[in-house]
């Protein structure tokens, strides 16, 4: 746990903490102004949006996973564990599509994708089978059924939100058979060096991606806010691979160094 934690913040905390430190300096007021909820990891509590910061609420649900999983795994049996497991998903669920604020629900629903990983970890292990894994999938969305005919009847927002969990079960699956490897074409495919490369500098994408727009809008004015949509879209995606780049080159890389002292 404690190569994992220390790796963990040589990935996140740099970059992470590096940039708030940039936005307060030069004043960008999205970080200003949340600056407690964010240096905390206690954005996705705020239940509101924050801006061009906004998607960071996902890296606070990230953070708070890893404190709160690895130490219930290492304090519960294995059995124990398990159903744990499936009644937070099931709990996850259902917060999700009753908790009317859309921040708070999104937050509160964060568990049932990362549960999912975590049955999928179990399942490897050989604590849980593959078919006992889609069987809960299935088990876990049915309270979440009930509640939401019950009490939301036709809320067309409880039933997004509901259905939406669909997509953990599938990604779940498709993560299962990566785990294997992929061969064939869809092996070549995803062994590709740009592919490969820009899963490297993807933390750096994440982190940039809400920052590029108005960047590019506040220096461009009216010619970016006028341009092709498509066009502005790709002139978005364009400097957020070239600054992601140049942050893991010029900064990243020189804390990624210092996970090799705890392999």
């Amino acid at each position: 746990m404690k190569r994992f934690y220390a790796r963990r913040i040589l990935r996140i905390f740099p970059l992470y903490y590096g940039v708030l430190a940039v936005g307060v300096i030069i004043g960008i007021a999205d970080v200003r102004d949340n600056l407690f909820w964010h240096a905390s990891y206690l954005a996705d509590w705020a239940g509101r949006g924050m801006g061009v910061t906004s998607h960071f609420w996902s890296l606070c649900v990230e953070e708070q996973f890893y404190l709160a999983w690895p130490i219930a795994v290492v304090g519960l049996r294995r059995r124990s564990a398990v159903s744990s497991l499936a009644v937070a998903i099931a709990i996850s669920i259902i917060a999700a599509v009753t908790i009317p604020n859309p921040f708070l629900a999104r937050t509160a629903g964060s568990f049932a994708y990362l549960g999912t990983g975590c049955a999928l970890a179990l399942s490897r292990s050989g604590h849980l089978s593959g078919k006992a894994l889609m069987g809960g999938a299935v088990l876990c969305l049915l309270p979440a059924v009930l509640v939401t005919t019950r009490t939301l009847g036709a809320s067309a927002a409880g039933g997004a939100r509901l259905w939406a969990y669909w997509d953990a079960v599938a990604f779940g699956v498709l993560i299962a058979r990566a785990a294997k490897g992929f061969s064939g074409f869809t092996g070549w495919i995803l062994r590709l060096p740009p592919l490969r490369f820009v899963g490297r500098i993807s933390y750096g994408v994440y982190v940039y991606h809400e920052f590029v727009p108005t960047a590019l809008r506040a220096v461009g004015g009216t010619f970016v806010a006028n341009a092709n949509p498509y066009l502005r879209a790709l002139a978005y995606l364009g400097c957020t691979l070239l600054i992601a780049t140049a942050s893991y080159f010029g900064f990243e890389r020189m804390f990624l160094r210092l996970k090799e002292r705890f392999e």
